[in-house]
């Protein structure tokens, strides 16, 4: 469900918002997962090198909203369920590969 939420949710983000705008702000991803892997699943803490790049991908992608001359408020609803259905499904992912019972090809299936 997560998977098909996450394809879904794309294509409306790109049908409502330019596709520069799309791929800035998929870039948050990668952000989020770490945050949330380092907070919440109690993993490594990134180093001085990966908060430098998360803060200017985060700055990057702030000044491309703020120069969005195409504002569509439901565009970036659609982006935000794309990042959180993202984010949740490869959160799942690497819970399922945390058990050993489980296969590569079985956790393909999720």
């Amino acid at each position: 469900a997560l998977f098909a939420l996450m394809v879904y949710s794309s294509t409306q983000a790109i049908r409502t918002l330019p596709v520069p705008m799309t791929s800035v702000l998929r870039n948050l991803a990668p952000i989020t997962i770490t945050l949330v892997e380092w907070l919440l699943m109690k993993g490594p803490k990134p180093s001085v090198g990966v908060f430098f790049s998360m803060g200017l991908l985060m700055l990057g992608a702030f000044v491309a909203a703020v120069n969005d001359l195409t504002f569509n408020p439901v565009g970036y609803l659609w982006m935000l369920a794309n990042v959180v259905s993202n984010v949740s499904h490869l959160l799942v992912l690497r819970k399922l590969k945390l058990n050993k019972d489980l296969s590569n090809t079985q956790i393909l299936h999720y």
